[in-house]
């Protein structure tokens, strides 16, 4: 489930930038003014906190799934 939900985000994500990329292009056509362009990894950004969130849930699975001592009992 956390991973379909990483690749909808992720996909999400890739549509808004290059929406945004085509927005800015017509805004400079047109004589208005562009969108701001933040890098994907800001966490202050929609797209940074989903990522750092799926990271984060990734090591969640990974610490419970290989570096859990109490299962080898």
């Amino acid at each position: 489930m956390s991973t379909a939900f990483a690749v909808m985000d992720l996909s999400a994500g890739g549509h808004w930038i290059r929406l945004r990329d085509r927005a800015n292009e017509l805004a400079t056509v047109l004589g208005y003014q562009s969108f701001p362009n933040p890098s994907r990894w800001n966490p202050f950004t929609a797209n940074g906190a989903g990522n750092y969130l799926h990271i984060f849930v990734v090591l969640l699975w990974l610490f419970s799934l290989f570096l859990n001592p109490g299962l080898s009992g």
